[in-house]
């Protein structure tokens, strides 16, 4: 069956409708003290979509919310409150309690993720705030440390994280609903934002694209800074200092009540000094980064407003390599400003919800290569300068035809006004300059993404089977003007889909078997970039085909008394590959491009299979544990290579005690060996680390936290890349904060 017949059978579905569904009721959900819990999210575990409760804390059960379910609680500022259960007994009562035991939010994070659109079969995991302070994560990227299936790419701070294999523009990054870009080609990695600005990390891993487009094949990290509370004047704050990792950090945040509104102000600042492996300083491995966030929230008549305004810059941001201390590698500046806002109505013009969301953006990202001189060579400094502008316009619809559920929207994204520009300084003996060159790569570049989405569950058939679809249709067109393509343009339309059939097996347990298509359209760099890179030269190739890609998952989840477990399989096929590789004696590797020199090329077909396994279960009343396990195999089907940034097979198991005036926690990993390398990566060797952090409250909401990170001072590549630096060895973190 071909692509199209295939997204067309997946939307005659959407829009078709069965019979048999549990009946609407409205419950009320109160606190442990037996007080409504006004002005929260609502959202079920395992699937798409929330609502809120009203100032009494009464809320209608949604089409498709069918019994028994659990419901994850979340405050107005995003904060995860805990797990109820509902079950057929409650419908008499229509009174649900939240439990006042601290450890859920802890344990429980898989299939939660309430701000980011998945489809049925997708692993959805959140990352709250509780566990951000806990674990003290470096860059997003280390949100994933417990993330089956998932991995990382580059080193220092610039770590660019991949899902399921799938990076290098295949796994979007969001921050409050906005794009994370870069002309990176590794992908972005956001490593200049400090997590202690994130409210919570939504994670996703599998195919995203009918709900957010082409990079969404992978996954979505989606981070989600705080909600402005209307209710009390507040803040937090945080200083920290480490060594073995160098770091002096220090944030706060502020939250003040504006009428029936509110706006937040947060900053943050941090110097990061080159760290140690267990075989010594790691070389270029130091870095800056300063930030500040302003968020408001103000209701208007129906809507709830609200609009933020980010401001990030990263300096001097290390790219340690083994071979840095001949030609050194960093990021003199990373420069990022985000204008975001975003409008909710309930019940309006036919709708049960509409959402809106507009996002404006620049960026600019400066590249130095700087080879150092030698007894026979003199100093030679490269440099690429890119910048762009972004912006984004989402609208999106819900709505109940009968008791299906529907879920509309259109999606419009793009990158605008892309220029890069190459650079090279050489220098004589003496270290002075002597040439200076200047040569326009991209002139004036675009893409723009024009997509529409539809997505449908139907009701449950005979109290086991539910039926869900999405299709969505994308216009893509890129141009390019000047620099060393010339006029160039690309047009490209291309549909996405999904069919899901979920079987509730026997009480809390169920499987659902979903089939996906979707696309990828090669980033702007990728066809149309030449100049320096932080490998080498990278020469971009405009003659590049979008990928398109057959996904295929399986996901059962369920519950056993204290335990939650779910299980994810998969196989993933993308045809017309993009492939970053490596020749030096390709005959376009000449001046001005210096080895080692960098292309791309389209493959025949990749594939990628999988499975994961997360488990969480209380021990006792305050003891929890979590278990995560991921295998993943990739290959070029003409060729039997593989692919790079297949993550190695990876265990994970920690225990958390969270008392009232106390805390502890330990991660153990275990790392299998990879011999099978991509083409630019080398094979990497089995690694086990242990993580641990405590945490006292000696004053009120005054808490001390004491982190450590690889204990045992293992020693391993930081990546499978060929020119990957060691990895940190131990280290450890003195944190302190507090909240008022």
């Amino acid at each position: 069956m071909s692509v199209l017949r295939r997204v067309g059978f997946v939307w005659s579905l959407a829009v078709s409708a069965s019979t048999g569904h549990a009946d609407e009721s409205t419950f009320s959900l109160l606190d442990d003290e037996g007080k409504p819990v006004a002005a929260a999210t609502v959202t079920v575990v395992g699937k798409n979509g929330s609502i809120a409760t009203g100032p009494d804390g009464s809320f209608p059960m949604q089409p498709g919310w069918d019994l028994p379910l659990d419901l994850a609680v979340f405050d107005a500022r995003g904060t995860l409150l805990g797990i109820v259960r509902v079950s057929a007994a409650d419908q008499e009562t229509r009174v649900l309690t939240l439990p006042a035991a601290p450890s859920e939010d802890v344990t429980v994070r898989a299939g939660m993720a309430p701000s980011t659109w998945t489809s049925p079969a997708a692993a959805a995991t959140l990352y709250g705030a509780r566990e951000r302070e806990q674990e003290r994560p470096d860059r997003l990227a280390d949100v994933l440390d417990e993330v089956p299936g998932t991995g990382r790419l580059e080193e220092g701070q610039t770590v660019v994280p991949a899902v399921r294999g799938l990076s290098r523009g295949r796994t979007l990054l969001l921050i409050d609903d906005g794009r994370i870009t870069a002309e990176r080609r590794a992908g972005p990695s956001g490593g200049y934002i400090d997590p202690f600005m994130f409210e919570s990390v939504e994670v996703t891993r599998g195919p995203g694209s009918v709900a957010y487009g082409s990079d969404a094949i992978g996954g979505v990290l989606h981070v989600r800074t705080p909600v402005p509370d209307p209710e009390k004047l507040g803040g937090r704050m945080e200083v920290a200092a480490g060594w073995g990792s160098p770091v002096l950090a220090g944030a706060g945040e502020i939250n003040v009540p504006v009428g029936k509104g509110a706006l937040l102000f947060s900053a943050h600042a941090r110097d990061h000094d080159d760290y140690d492996a267990p075989s010594g300083e790691v070389f270029n491995s130091a870095s800056e980064d300063r930030g500040a966030l302003l968020r408001g929230m103000f209701p208007a008549r129906s809507a709830r407003l609200t609009f933020g305004v980010q401001i990030d810059r990263g300096r001097d941001e290390g790219k340690p390599a083994i071979d840095s201390t001949v030609t050194k590698t960093f990021y003199p500046t990373e420069d990022s400003d985000r204008l975001s806002f975003g409008a909710d109505w309930s019940g309006v013009a036919g709708f049960g919800s509409l959402e809106l969301r507009a996002f404006a953006g620049r960026y600019r990202l400066v590249t130095d290569r700087d080879t150092f001189a030698t007894p026979t060579t003199t100093r030679v400094l490269r440099e690429a300068d890119v910048e762009a502008s972004d912006a984004a316009l989402r609208l999106t619809a819900t709505r109940a035809v009968g008791k299906v559920p529907l879920r509309m929207g259109v999606d419009v994204h793009g990158r605008f006004n892309l220029e890069a520009i190459d650079r090279q300084t050489d220098f004589d003996a003496a270290g002075a300059p002597t040439t200076f060159a200047e040569r326009v790569s991209i002139e004036d570049a675009r893409a723009l993404s024009y997509g529409l989405f539809l997505e449908a569950e139907s009701p449950q058939i005979a109290s086991r089977l539910t039926f869900a679809a999405g299709a969505r249709g994308d216009a893509v067109t890129t141009d390019n003007t000047g620099g060393t393509y010339g006029a160039r343009s690309t047009s490209e339309v291309a549909p996405s889909g999904y069919l899901a059939a979920t079987v509730r097996i026997a009480g809390e347990w169920s499987a659902t078997l979903q089939g996906a298509v979707g696309f990828r359209d090669p980033s702007l760099s990728d066809r149309y970039f030449v100049g320096a890179s932080g490998r080498g030269t990278a020469i971009g190739n405009p003659d590049l085909d979008a990928e398109t890609s057959e996904q295929y998952d399986l996901a059962v989840r369920g519950t056993a008394g204290p335990m939650r477990l779910a299980a994810y399989a998969y196989l993933y096929r993308i045809d017309d590959l993009v492939e970053r590789y490596r020749d030096d004696a390709d005959p376009r590797c000449a001046a001005p491009a210096v080895a080692p020199c960098f292309f791309f090329r389209n493959r025949n077909q990749a594939e990628i299979r999988g499975i994961e396994l997360e488990a969480s279960f209380d021990l006792t009343k305050t003891l929890a544990a979590r278990l995560g396990a991921a295998v993943v195999r990739g290959e070029i089907v003409d060729d039997r290579s593989t692919p790079s940034d297949i993550p190695a097979d990876r265990l994970t198991f920690s225990l958390v005690q969270t008392r009232p005036r106390w805390w502890w926690r330990a991660t153990a990993a275990v790392v299998a060996s990879k011999d099978d390398a991509g083409p630019t990566e080398l094979p990497t060797p089995s690694y086990q680390t242990i993580d641990a952090s405590v945490g006292v409250k000696v004053y009120k909401d005054l808490e001390v936290r004491l982190h450590g990170w690889n204990l045992t001072d293992e020693a391993y590549p930081a990546t499978a890349d060929a020119a990957s630096a060691e990895a940190p060895g131990r280290s450890v973190a003195l944190a302190a904060g507090c909240r008022f």
